[in-house]
């Protein structure tokens, strides 16, 4: 009795039986590095594209899917429009708040600024050993030169007032000739 082998996957045939253009899976496979995949934190290197030709025709449903997906990225965007010009009149309304705050601020600021320089004058003054009389009689004299420009001022845009009313009666006037 012949004991029969069988021929096992792993069993190789002697160096002299092999063939050398079939010498492994391996060797007759093209494999590019591009196209082996990565796994590493997300990476791939395969891209699977569609597999076959695609809608061959185009009927009814097809038109009628590609018109409400096209809707509904126009309702997307009108969404997404919204939502910006409700952010725009947000920031308004936030910047006018701001605007107005920042505003008061400054009038503080520069009040507190006149009064700091005023002290900070006074501090000289003490400090250089002037008459508190020296100082009431400068303030005083200084205080009589501002009232008198104020005056001038008053003056200057009551005139002003004045020659800007004679000027629009002219101008009516002169229209009315003209008609």
């Amino acid at each position: 009795m012949q004991t029969g082998m069988r021929m096992g996957t792993s069993m190789r045939q002697p160096t002299a039986m092999r063939d050398p253009n079939l010498s492994g899976v391996g060797y007759n496979t093209q494999v590019k590095a591009v196209d082996r995949p990565v796994t590493n934190h997300g990476m791939s290197g395969i891209k699977v594209n569609n597999q076959g030709p695609g809608r061959q025709i185009y009927d009814r449903s097809y038109y009628f899917n590609l018109l409400k997906t096209k809707n509904n990225d126009i309702v997307g965007e009108i969404t997404k429009m919204k939502n910006e010009v409700e952010d725009i009149n947000k920031d308004n309304t936030t910047y006018l708040t701001f605007e107005r705050k920042y505003e008061a601020l400054i009038k503080d600021v520069r009040k507190y600024e006149g009064e700091l320089a005023d002290y900070n004058l006074a501090l000289d003054k003490y400090r250089s050993d002037t008459k508190p009389e020296d100082i009431e009689a400068l303030f005083m004299h200084i205080k009589n030169q501002n009232d008198k420009q104020k005056g001038h001022l008053d003056n200057l845009f009551s005139e002003k007032r004045d020659m800007e009313t004679e000027i629009q009666n002219y101008e009516q006037q002169i229209q009315e000739i003209n008609f």
